[in-house]
């Protein structure tokens, strides 16, 4: 991952300021993911063509490129909270990370994901807002950064909103991960960290070390393609079936026991060991909930899984 005064440098030797470019063509100068040029479109940090196909003529580029290596942010964009009492995961500690650092090939990008909707709206649009020009690189430094300033003392549940795409992020995370666990068990404590994430098809699991992590998935065959990765898996159903194991799309579930049986995650700790999910072969289901259900209906819809009857 390049820095902002990178990009800007590589922008200004290899664009030309009377040219148009294509989202894709400015994302692969720029050393960004596509989505992210979006955005930027989208939201008026960099100007586009008013007709026709997004593109971009070349001195806009470096206007936008160059107000990113300025880097004049508000915040960090992510937000820590050392015990979030929240009822349905506990008294656990939580991440939040700004919506850059999702994955925009996710299924429930903008389409039903669950923190778009409620609280969690108001608080991922106030954290993302703060490090609007912030890479996923950069949010993953800051995350590691605010994990070693947690004390320790309870289980920690990464990115209640948002997630890590990159690899070397993902091992900074990881290894603040890790020391949180020690000053936990210098606590005398037993505390496991866990996460769940859509960059499975582009993160190597060993990236994430020892967080208990699960790759999100939509269909029976990305939960055999994630563990063939290395990965334990969750997948999305619309609804189940059943409130014990059963079969959805080739795949044996076990459906999550705070939605069939209220028990808070760190009660239930089925997600803390993503090694014995995997021996066992077993998916973590999650039936579809919030104010975003419709939306995350039809994006599984999209993906061809058939609804649980």
């Amino acid at each position: 991952m390049i820095t902002p005064a990178e990009s800007l440098a590589r922008v200004r030797a290899q664009l030309s300021g009377s040219r148009l470019y294509t989202a894709a063509q400015i994302a692969k100068v720029i050393g960004l993911d596509v989505g992210n040029v979006h955005r930027a479109i989208s939201d008026g940090r960099l100007k586009a063509r008013m007709r026709g196909p997004f593109m971009c003529y070349g001195h806009q580029v470096v206007k936008w490129a160059a107000k990113r290596a300025a880097k004049v942010k508000k915040g960090s964009g992510v937000t820590v909270v050392a015990n979030s009492k929240n009822a349905k995961l506990g008294q656990a500690a939580v991440t939040i990370v700004a919506r850059q650092s999702c994955p925009t090939s996710c299924a429930f990008h903008q389409k039903g994901c669950y923190a778009e909707h409620d609280n969690n709206r108001v608080i991922w649009d106030r954290i993302t807002a703060g490090a609007m020009e912030a890479t996923p690189l950069d949010l993953a430094r800051a995350e590691a950064a605010a994990i070693d300033g947690l004390p320790g003392d309870r289980d920690l549940r990464l990115h209640v909103a948002g997630d890590s795409t990159t690899d070397e992020g993902t091992r900074l995370i990881a290894a603040a991960c890790a020391r949180y666990v020690e000053r936990g068990r210098q606590l005398g404590l037993a505390v496991r960290v866990w996460a769940y994430t859509h960059a499975w098809r582009t993160v190597p699991r060993d990236a994430w070390g020892t967080v208990s992590i699960l790759a999100s998935c939509e269909t029976g065959a990305d939960v055999l393609l994630a563990r063939a990765r290395g990965y334990a898996a969750a997948i999305v159903v619309p609804e189940f079936a059943s409130d014990v194991a059963h079969e959805v799309d080739g795949v044996k579930v076990v459906p999550c026991p705070q939605q069939t049986r209220d028990r808070v995650c760190t009660d239930c700790r089925l997600c803390f060991n993503d090694a014995r999910l995997a021996g066992a072969t077993l998916a973590i289901g999650f039936a579809v909930h919030g104010w975003g259900s419709r939306k995350a209906v039809s994006a599984l819809r999209r993906v061809a899984l058939p609804m649980v009857a």
